[in-house]
């Protein structure tokens, strides 16, 4: 039985290996680097851009640097360096947004408390954790019609999140309503979906003790909420993305991705999501009639806070996961 054991832990790491050198070959021709940097630039010189949306994506990036360079071994490396000069850039933006374009006082307040929360990125990429059939659970039709069904709605997800985030003693305070609303148990889908793992996202990493779910529940609701969204990611990519579910697929691989999914580090996501971007511009442009239920603002030159900010992130992460975690 040990041999067995032993065997069987020794072909994981064999095609955990093969699975990050298949990775490493695929997107080593796409300059993440210089992607990013057309992004800072962007944010940089357009104070229009600054909108909740956009600058809670710049928390996640700035986190998401900080994070990569501190595991560098040497400082002094050509990455090492590449990766300090971006995140100088960022921190030169300031993210105390410009609210004028949220949605509701709720998203206002909610945007501005996950500014001022310290989120951690998961430590080791895992791979195998998540169901990951290849095929889609359903058609294209079928899930536009489900797409913005199930909870929480985009005022129900602020209003939770913000139950969470004041909660000012060592227990995380849910409320019975909220309690229902974020259950697993009840059906969700795309941007609903997404939200709930947000909110479970800021669950796992408040320092208080839930009188909601116990942290080890809650990482296996994490794991059973990422394997959903993994389902709704192929269905979008077997697709050929269309157009107006580039955001959805941002946050459903940056949400995903930060919890250490590996699984949401597919070589075709991010060459798709890096040509995307506007060269021109740096920013990350909408092209669809569905918009994100939340806050979506459209600004110059067409460009998305939503999306770009979310871009920016999602490029962070996959460029710390590709360097520390390889």
């Amino acid at each position: 039985m040990m041999l067995f054991n032993l065997h069987l832990t020794i072909w994981y790491l064999l095609f955990w290996i093969s699975v990050m050198i298949s990775i490493i070959a695929g997107v080593e021709s796409i300059d993440l680097f210089n992607s990013l940097k057309l992004l800072s630039v962007y944010f940089n010189q357009n104070n229009q851009s600054r909108t909740p949306d956009a600058m809670l994506g710049i928390h996640f990036v700035k986190l998401l640097l900080k994070s990569t360079y501190d595991g560098c071994v040497d400082s002094e490396t050509f990455v090492a360096t590449r990766i300090n000069e971006l995140l100088d850039d960022f921190n030169k933006i300031n993210i105390q947004s410009n609210s004028s374009g949220s949605a509701n006082s709720y998203n206002t307040i909610v945007s501005q408390q996950l500014l001022e929360f310290d989120f951690v990125p998961a430590e080791k990429v895992r791979y195998g954790e998540i169901f990951t059939a290849n095929q889609p659970f359903m058609t294209y039709d079928e899930y536009l019609y489900k797409v913005d069904t199930g909870s929480p709605t985009a005022l129900e997800s602020d209003v939770c999140l913000a139950e969470l985030l004041n909660s000012n003693s060592n227990v995380c305070f849910v409320s019975s309503i909220c309690s229902a609303i974020m259950s697993w148990k009840i059906e969700s889908y795309g941007y609903q979906l997404t939200h709930k793992l947000l909110y479970y996202t800021v669950l796992s990493q408040s320092n208080c003790t839930s009188n909601f779910e116990p942290y080890s529940s809650v990482r296996a609701i994490i794991t059973l909420l990422c394997s959903h969204i993994y389902q709704e990611s192929i269905l979008i990519y077997k697709m050929e993305f269309p157009s107006d579910m580039n955001d959805l697929l941002l946050e459903q691989v940056l949400l995903c991705g930060f919890n250490g999914y590996a699984e949401f580090l597919e070589e075709r996501w991010i060459r798709n999501i890096v040509e995307w971007q506007n060269s021109a511009s740096g920013c990350y442009e909408y092209h669809g009639e569905r918009r994100d239920k939340r806050s979506m603002v459209i600004l110059r030159d067409n460009c998305s806070d939503h999306m770009t900010g979310l871009a920016a992130a999602a490029i962070s992460m996959f460029i710390r996961i590709l360097l520390l975690e390889i």
